[in-house]
């Protein structure tokens, strides 16, 4: 918001940029995934008892995640004070919001940049977790590779560990473990001389 800020647009127009963002990502995300399941369901075995209780676990974590957003939208729903103050708060940025869609809408160029761009990041996270996996002697087909993913990112962003899709589970997680390291640790080395240069020429 703050780079955008200082692009020129005022604060609902780079909320809105940040929500296109975000909503294309997960368009892209369920597009893939259900392109990819079909493919990859196969794949896929139920695990053993020793991980029935970790996968006891993620049921329910989902749940609570669902009886909490549920919680939300009917506070928000049946709470007058509250849904005043959602609707007061919420309308400006939505009505900027929809309109900077319809926008993008209009041009396919635009769709193209927000779609491929979401797209190419999520080919070469798969694409890296692929890798890793090859290192330690492993391997999963692409399909399964965006399953996993993206069943990870449902659930908040938990390590895609593909121990249940016919890779052992030592090996999957060292493969998760070199995942990681290469595309969040060390990514804040460069990303921290990028900042500081952004700062300096006030980008931020």
């Amino acid at each position: 918001m703050r780079f955008f800020q200082r692009q020129g647009l005022d604060v609902p127009q780079a909320i809105s940029s940040g929500a296109i963002a975000g909503t294309a990502s997960w368009v892209v995300k369920g597009v893939l995934f259900l392109v990819c399941l079909p493919f990859a369901i196969g794949d896929f075995h139920k695990p053993d008892t020793g991980a029935s209780g970790s996968h006891e676990h993620i049921v329910w974590l989902i749940l609570l995640v669902v009886l909490a957003v549920a919680i939300a939208l009917g506070v928000v729903t049946l709470v007058p004070r509250v849904r005043r103050l959602a609707a007061e708060k919420a309308r400006p940025h939505l009505v900027t919001i929809w309109k900077d869609v319809k926008a993008i809408a209009v041009e396919p160029r635009k769709i193209f940049y927000v779609l491929g761009g979401s797209l190419g990041s999520q080919v070469l996270i798969a694409l890296c977790l692929g890798a890793s996996l090859h290192a330690v002697g492993a391997h999963a087909s692409f399909a399964t590779l965006i399953v996993v993913l993206t069943l990870a990112a449902m659930i908040g962003g938990a390590a895609p560990v593909p121990g249940g899709a016919g890779v052992p589970q030592d090996q999957a997680v060292a493969a998760v473990f070199i995942e990681r390291f290469c595309t969040a640790y060390l990514p804040p080395i460069w990303g921290w001389g990028a900042l500081v240069y952004m700062r300096r020429s006030d980008y931020v």
